[in-house]
């Protein structure tokens, strides 16, 4: 996967051909669809102006900058309804330590990008296959209340500060973190700060005055917890400072990163498959390939934290003692997996139940009692617990 510059959302795309309103169809391109406007303002065009295009997931999935003419184009949809709007950039006469991203820092040509306008609400638009549609943006006049400045990274400690101009990253299933946004406009009281899409739980905002007292100018901060559900959509989201009518975006600067590195797409960490197998594309590398032959897919030994390449390596139960106690099960294990212990009246049918909790393992073989079972016989199978 190419990687993108770590200090703007991605704002290239090549001009599509249009035949009147239908996109010209090349290859695959006839599934997808396009946007393409102009952002004008009290009737004059508007150059530099950054439009992005945002996914239900609350993702930004393509932006770009509007050329002199004031004219932008977002190619390449994929079908669906997507939020699209325009925002300032920053001038370039800001302040590089109080600046997140300015025309000059997209390129040259974007140096006297138009920043004296306010950010639009979101447009809600279609995208049909092989269709392009127009959606244009009038903005006001006038300088932004405050635009952010850069980004607090995640941290643990609500007292840790550290200031970037790149994506904040959050894995999914990662929660108990304290992330923020600086800037030297932020108020102090009726700011509120959130981040788009779902799969978030977010706490209030809470503000610091001037977060770095021997960095001038200065920096006020608004933070927020936040944690992130292990169904959250992974992509970039932005986040939204708003105080009454004041409102500022940091487009695509909140990256949510999948469980795992997924690099080509087949659903099995990349990491596993580079640890066992010479090329990790590779047709026995792939998640439902069992190259040594013991039953257990490549994605079942990832979960259990098996050798895929080792026949001997599986999750199995040992063996199982009854005693006056009960019944002691013992299975293969790795360490710092948990493990739970199902039983069953019936091999073949009937339910299976959980029995007690959990056991965590602490090396390569880990047991259970059963104390409820010293009389009749029962069947047993060991899971492995995310």
């Amino acid at each position: 996967m190419a990687k993108r510059p770590r200090n703007e959302p991605s704002i290239r795309g090549r001009r599509p051909r249009f035949i009147g309103s239908r996109r010209e169809p090349v290859g695959q391109l006839n599934r997808l669809g396009a946007l393409q406007g102009r952002v004008i303002t009290d009737g004059n065009v508007v150059f530099g102006a950054c439009v992005v295009a945002e996914d239900a997931a609350g993702n930004i999935v393509s932006g770009t900058v509007t050329e002199p003419d004031g004219r932008y184009v977002l190619p390449a949809l994929a079908p669906g309804n997507y939020q699209v709007r325009a925002t300032p950039l920053y001038s370039l006469l800001a302040n590089p330590a109080v600046r997140l991203v300015s025309g000059a820092d997209i390129g040259r040509r974007f140096a006297n990008a138009e920043t004296s306008f306010l950010p639009t609400a979101n447009k809600t638009t279609g995208v049909a296959p092989g269709i392009t549609n127009e959606v244009d943006f009038s903005v006001l006049k006038g300088e932004p209340g405050f635009l952010i400045a850069r980004l607090r990274p995640a941290a643990r400690e609500q007292d840790e500060l550290a200031a970037i101009n790149s994506p904040a990253m959050i894995r999914v299933g990662q929660g108990n973190l304290v992330i923020g946004v600086y800037s030297p406009g932020f108020p102090s009281t009726g700011a509120t700060l959130t981040v788009t899409g779902g799969g978030l739980m977010l706490g209030p905002a809470s503000f610091v005055r001037d977060a770095f007292p021997n960095v001038r100018p200065s920096l006020n901060l608004l933070s927020i917890a936040i944690s992130v559900d292990r169904n959250a959509t992974p992509g970039l989201r932005s986040f939204i400072v708003q105080q009454g009518t004041n409102i500022a975006y940091a487009n695509g600067f909140l990256e949510i990163l999948p469980a795992f590195s997924d690099d080509n797409f087949d659903g099995l960490d990349d990491s596993f498959q580079r640890r066992y197998f010479p090329r990790f594309t590779a047709a026995e590398a792939a998640p439902s390939a069992d190259p040594d032959g013991d039953n257990f897919s490549n994605n079942r030994e990832w979960v259990a934290g098996t050798d895929p390449t080792n026949r001997l390596s599986v999750l199995r139960i040992e063996r199982a003692s009854v005693s006056a106690n009960g019944t002691t099960i013992v299975w293969q294990s790795v360490a710092g997996k948990r493990y739970q212990v199902f039983r069953n009246l019936e091999l073949e049918k009937g339910a299976w139940e959980p029995v007690g909790a959990a056991v965590m393992a602490a090396g390569p073989s880990a047991q259970f009692l059963d104390s409820s079972s010293a009389i009749g016989a029962r069947f047993y199978r060991v899971q492995v617990r995310p």
